[in-house]
């Protein structure tokens, strides 16, 4: 799979990987993607600049131009059933087992209308998916990201080291008198 991702970045202008992480791509071994054809495409998220995440892919530059929320409900105790089958579906980008109405929430992409009428036909016969809802997704004002999150995360962290050290300090001073 790397060396396919690899010949087809490499020969098709079409494909919009961010530039920074051209030779961070190309020295990566350890990329496992989630699915077969997608990855979140936002130069913000942390995906575009850490070791081992996918690269970012324009789904729409390869022709995936619609994406699709699929909410499915399935039958009680069969969700490991129904996930190892929408593994086998390509377009299947994402799947998250949800509480509510519906069980599983999944992310599909497709090339046209007639594609995604395809794609969730495969889902919908998926043994034990017994229902299913669809929208599309018009546009995506909030891109998948992650980096508000990362420095929160250094931020806090940063915080409770310089708490650590006062209290070290404080502890310390305490004990001189």
């Amino acid at each position: 799979m790397d060396n396919l991702l690899t010949q087809l970045w490499n020969t098709n202008d079409k494909l919009s990987i961010l530039p920074r992480r051209r030779a961070q791509w190309k020295r990566s071994t350890t990329w496992t993607p989630a699915c077969s054809s997608c990855s979140p495409t936002n130069p913000d998220s942390a995906s575009s600049n850490a070791p081992g995440f996918p690269p970012n892919v324009d789904l729409a530059a390869m022709g995936y131009t619609l994406t699709g929320f699929a909410v499915l409900e399935i039958a009680q105790g069969r969700r490991i059933e129904v996930i190892e089958r929408l593994v086998a579906i390509d377009e299947v980008c994402e799947a998250h087992s949800t509480t509510g109405r519906g069980d599983l929430l999944v992310r599909v992409v497709a090339t046209s209308n007639a594609d995604l009428q395809r794609v969730i036909e495969e889902v919908v016969n998926v043994p034990y998916v017994e229902r299913t809802s669809t929208s599309i997704a018009l546009t995506t004002p909030i891109q998948y990201r992650t980096r508000p999150l990362l420095e929160r995360v250094a931020k806090n962290r940063e915080f409770d080291a310089r708490a650590t050290e006062f209290d070290a300090r404080s502890a310390r001073s305490g004990e001189a008198t």
